[in-house]
């Protein structure tokens, strides 16, 4: 059995996702777009959980899980988190299981 990934984040990202109530989920669409939001897809996902820094990090389990997870807060063009596949964006047909 490997052992599960790790987490990175960074402060300001754990301060707005506790402020949003302390969940963060990662998913990819049925396009292979990833979403990362502070609330739950209105789909049915089968999830992994992790937890780091208080923060209960659900990833859709279709997605490869990395070495690990970096999680970044960015102020531009707006405010919004972003959710790294072992520290880079990935090129998503890679990383999703079974394509």
């Amino acid at each position: 059995m490997t052992a599960p990934p790790t987490v990175e984040i960074d402060p300001d990202a754990a301060a707005l996702i506790n402020e949003k109530g302390g969940r963060l989920y990662v998913w990819i669409d049925s396009a292979g777009m990833k979403h990362v939001h502070t609330h739950p897809p209105h789909h049915e996902v089968t999830w992994s959980e992790l937890r780091e820094s208080g923060i209960e990090l659900f990833v859709d389990d279709t997605i490869e899980a990395p070495p690990i997870w970096v999680i970044r807060f960015h102020r531009l063009p707006f405010h919004h988190i972003e959710v790294l596949w072992d520290g880079v964006v990935p090129n998503l047909p890679w990383i999703i299981g079974g394509s």
